[in-house]
């Protein structure tokens, strides 16, 4: 048999997507099925996020969210927020991500492995700065200092009007 029915056949009673089952026969790459998805949606195709982001990028929506809707928040302009996700097209992330985010939505497509890469960067990268503001938040101003105090609470209003945490 062809690979289009030994995919199809493959994926028959199968929770996995196609692109998944294509993936693991072997008969194409993640790389490349992205590529097709990035053309198809008319959107830019990333094989690599680093350098598209800012450790402030976290603070569009929570971890848990990203993880969930598999998508990385890339950049903020005006009320347009970048974002990277698998696949441009699922209405329904997007609707989720406007609904959750109040921005408009801007998507850019990366493959699975590379947004939760991301995640788990942005995650280490913001544990210092949570660790401060818990810090400044439980001891008090004279532990840290009035700046670094105010800080933490402005970001923690920030992240309580749009209903996000950070990672």
């Amino acid at each position: 048999p062809d690979q289009r029915t030994q995919a199809l056949e493959a994926a028959k009673g199968s929770e996995k997507d196609l692109p998944r089952i294509l993936v693991e026969l072997g008969f194409t790459t993640e790389e490349k099925i992205m590529k097709g998805i990035g053309i198809k949606a008319k959107v830019p195709y990333f094989t690599s996020l680093e350098g598209l982001y800012t450790t402030e990028s976290a603070n569009i929506l929570s971890e848990e969210l990203a993880r969930r809707l598999q998508v990385v928040p890339l950049f903020k302009i005006d009320n347009v927020a970048t974002v990277a996700m698998v696949n441009p097209m699922d209405i329904f992330v997007i609707d989720s991500l406007v609904k959750t985010t109040g921005f408009r939505i801007d998507p850019v497509v990366c493959m699975r492995s590379t947004i939760f890469e991301t995640i788990i960067v942005f995650t280490e990268a913001l544990k210092p700065a949570l660790m401060r503001e818990i810090f400044a938040f439980e001891c008090g101003p004279a532990s840290i200092g009035n700046n670094h105090r105010a800080t933490a609470h402005k970001s923690d209003a920030t992240a309580a009007s749009n209903g996000t945490h950070g990672y």
